[in-house]
């Protein structure tokens, strides 16, 4: 991709702020759903390039309060994400992607969902800037940078929080956390 195509993608992702601002109405949020919507976008492309997806998905998870467009956006690049690792080991083995979600918090208080990739791993010198604008270790050519940086935005814009845990060669562990909505009355 070119100069243009880069920056045409790039303004694409600053929209996505712009499209659901934080004035936005938040919305009673199933996560699961959230989750299942965002692998129906991406789902056949991770199966066609043979990355075995597996859903642990609790039932009944209690609903957050948010906006479900920016909540898949955050998923998709996740997803896409675990996706470019496990496509860069050197063997084509096994590639795969899980996608959790439990209740946590004490007294049950928040939602929590992981996506975790058995790829290459980041480096203990990149973890800390992750979630920094334009921070990428990949080529200009395939990322802008951005991706994590608007999903730790969309989180802090939910009241939750955001981390990764990665061990090179061994795999990626991102983990949300999303305080659940306040029982109405």
């Amino acid at each position: 991709a070119g100069f243009v195509e880069r920056m045409a993608e790039t303004i694409s992702h600053l929209r996505i702020f712009a499209r659901d601002s934080p004035e936005a109405p938040s919305v009673a949020v199933d996560l699961n759903e959230v989750v299942e919507s965002s692998l129906k976008m991406i789902g056949m492309q991770l199966r066609n390039q043979g990355i075995e997806i597996s859903l642990e998905l609790t039932p009944d998870l209690p609903a957050i309060d948010g906006q479900p467009f920016q909540l898949e956006q955050v998923f998709l690049n996740l997803l896409a994400n675990g996706r470019d690792a496990v496509n860069e080991r050197a063997d084509d083995g096994d590639k795969r992607l899980v996608v959790r979600t439990r209740r946590g918090g004490n007294g049950q208080t928040e939602v929590v969902a992981e996506v975790e990739d058995n790829g290459v791993g980041v480096a203990e010198e990149h973890l800390a800037h992750l979630f920094d604008p334009f921070y990428t270790t990949k080529s200009e050519e395939e990322g802008t940078g951005l991706g994590l940086s608007i999903s730790y935005a969309i989180v802090r814009n939910h009241a939750g929080r955001i981390e990764c845990t990665s061990q090179v060669g061994q795999g990626t562990l991102f983990r949300l956390q999303l305080p659940v909505s306040e029982p109405a009355g």
